[in-house]
């Protein structure tokens, strides 16, 4: 086991994604190394390169004792980062997470109300709480925001492959791809109750949005113990705008006859064809291997810097 550094102790790693979202790389840095510097915090800065690379880097300076790690970076790099904390023993952690977002949809910042200005969300070092939120695991992986099959489970493929990122490009391939996109029969087990449903997608929520501010699940709370499933029926066109005008407005709900909510702690889907693909915090996972999807709860594993006085501050 890696000993702690002394050196570590009040020091925050920054873990950047040089890929991620749209901003300047140069600019970007400008503002971190301002503010951190303004805040009287001691930093180092991380630049991923290849994937899984931010879990590393997480789980090194987890090991070291450092007080904060900072990811700078969308959903994907936020899953990254967060995962290793998931993977360590809480009760031994001293670490926080800083979430900087820098990504194309921000969903987990967006639910937790972190601000999306960089320099925004690292005062919240000095101004900001701890809270601790759980994580949903699907078929092995991780999850922070939301898990999903069907069409987001597409979209997420597709996005994935684009080269240009944003809302605009996000919103384009989910129009250009839903004339041609059939709802599927899938077989639920939540918490030993079985369903049946014809659905255009599933998400299981532990926070409320895919991002973007698009609320899947509304009222899903990513502390409360439950994860939220939000199964979406076929849609027509109409049916499709009307949904995305609720979801946006935070207003999504099942009195709508294509909307079901559920919650649950556990869950199974499943098809008689073998599912291909999952979404996990909006990054496309094949899982042609395992056929189905299971999905699992871990309360309370994530201790993120949230807005919110704090009695006697988080800064060391």
């Amino acid at each position: 086991m890696m000993m702690q550094d002394p050196k570590a102790v009040s020091r925050i790693r920054l873990i950047i994604n040089p890929r991620a979202g749209h901003r300047k790389r140069s600019s970007l840095l400008r503002v971190l190394e301002t503010t951190l510097q303004k805040l009287h915090i001691d930093y180092e800065i991380c630049w991923t390169s290849y994937a899984g690379h931010g879990r590393e880097l997480a789980a090194e300076a987890i090991a070291r004792g450092f007080a904060f790690v900072g990811v700078v970076g969308g959903d994907g790099s936020v899953n990254e980062v967060a995962t290793a904390f998931a993977e360590a023993s809480s009760e031994d952690v001293r670490t926080r997470l800083v979430i900087i977002p820098a990504g194309s949809g921000n969903g987990l910042a967006r639910a937790l109300n972190i601000p999306l200005s960089p320099r925004k969300a690292i005062e919240l070092i000095h101004s900001g709480r701890i809270r601790w939120i759980d994580a949903g695991i699907a078929n092995g992986r991780y999850f922070f925001s939301n898990a999903g099959v069907g069409f987001d489970a597409l979209i997420a493929r597709r996005f994935a492959g684009h080269t240009l990122r944003g809302i605009l490009t996000y919103t384009w391939l989910t129009l250009a791809s839903f004339q041609k996109y059939r709802a599927k029969k899938y077989t639920l087990s939540l918490d030993g109750e079985i369903l049946q449903e014809r659905a255009f997608l599933i998400a299981v929520a532990n926070g409320n949005q895919f991002g973007y501010a698009f609320k899947i699940a509304p009222h899903a709370s990513p502390d409360d113990g439950w994860l939220e499933v939000c199964i979406i029926r076929p849609l027509n066109w109409t049916s499709l705008a009307k949904l995305a005008v609720q979801a946006l407005r935070g207003k999504l709900n099942d009195s709508e006859k294509q909307v079901r909510f559920f919650r649950a702690k556990q869950l199974t889907i499943q098809r008689k064809k073998t599912i291909k693909w999952m979404q996990v915090d909006g990054e496309p996972v094949d899982i042609r291997c395992q056929g189905q999807v299971e999905i699992g709860l871990l309360p309370r594993v994530l201790p993120v810097v949230v807005p919110g006085a704090e009695q006697h501050g988080l800064h060391p």
